[in-house]
């Protein structure tokens, strides 16, 4: 009788007990995964394009259309002073620069790793 369960004595009973074990077993080895694939995910993360948009006449242009096509796709518009910056995985792109019906595109290797392509382009409006 020594083994038995009471709930006098111990009010959570021994199953109890081993089925959360086995629930924190679990989720440590739920968080382990995670942590893994999170520190995977940012070794291989992307490289980045940034740039400027002029006319040209050499002035900024602002809220131009900039779509990068390729193993992903990224828009994004140009600001005030006709910048802009793409995040992506490295791969052959296509860079797409549109403005008032206005439109170049250029192909772009971007590395991977935390590299930094730098582009300005300059449109004829």
């Amino acid at each position: 009788m020594e083994n038995q369960w009471h709930h006098r004595t111990n009010p959570i009973p021994p199953w109890l007990l081993r089925s959360r074990q086995c629930h924190a077993n679990a989720f440590f080895r739920c968080l382990f995964f995670l942590v893994i694939a999170t520190a995977h995910v940012s070794v291989a993360s992307g490289g980045i394009l940034e740039g400027r948009i002029r006319d040209k006449d050499g002035n900024s242009l602002a809220n131009v259309r900039v779509d990068l096509t390729g193993p992903a796709k990224r828009l994004t518009v140009t600001d005030q002073n006709g910048a802009f910056r793409l995040e992506a995985p490295g791969g052959d792109y296509r860079l797409h620069v549109t403005y008032r019906g206005n439109r170049r595109s250029i192909d772009i290797d971007l590395p991977p790793g935390d590299d930094i392509v730098s582009k300005t382009f300059t449109l004829n409006q």
